[in-house]
């Protein structure tokens, strides 16, 4: 699903890149040992986050306005 980012919302390869080394990271954490991510990290991944649900706002906006005529009510 991440790689498919770069076709639906033209996410950069960079982007894209940090999406998928956090989801490594978070498997290897899951299945491995806890405490494997620091407090700045997961604040970069709350970030990183915060900027695609952006980035997927502005993509419906230019795509399917209607979709988002009623967010925030």
């Amino acid at each position: 699903m991440i790689q498919s980012l770069a076709y639906t919302i033209e996410a950069a390869p960079d982007f894209i890149a940090q999406f998928d080394m956090f989801r490594k990271k978070r498997n290897m954490g899951g299945y491995e040992r806890a405490g494997m991510v620091s407090f700045q990290e997961a604040n970069e991944m709350m970030a990183l986050a915060l900027q695609l649900r952006e980035e997927i706002e502005h993509w419906l906006i230019a795509h399917h306005p209607k979709l988002m005529q009623n967010r925030g009510a």
